[in-house]
């Protein structure tokens, strides 16, 4: 008896198994790659207004001007296009 009949209704059937799973780890692939990026973005703006903050912290003795001009220097200098604003803030400690 020839065994081929029974296989051939099955034929193609790893095709399409392996067609739908290299779609979704090509769909795990890229949101690993779009989660990175966006990671990477929001370090590289942390970063900048770390920056910022300590230049603008460095010169507050020498006026608030000087500060928030050192700041937007610093942060002109990490990123480009970057708007923001400065508030004074007070905090005492006793001691």
């Amino acid at each position: 008896m020839n065994d081929t009949g029974s296989r051939t209704s099955q034929n193609g059937q790893t095709l399409v198994l392996i067609t739908l799973f290299m779609f979704a780890l090509l769909g795990m692939c890229a949101l690993a790659i779009d989660v990175g990026v966006w990671y990477q973005q929001k370090r590289a703006v942390q970063n900048a207004a770390d920056a910022g903050a300590l230049a603008g912290a460095a010169t507050l003795p020498s006026g608030w001007s000087a500060a928030t001009s050192a700041a937007a220097a610093e942060l002109a200098n990490n990123m480009s296009g970057a708007a923001i604003t400065y508030q004074p803030a007070s905090v005492y400690v006793t001691n």
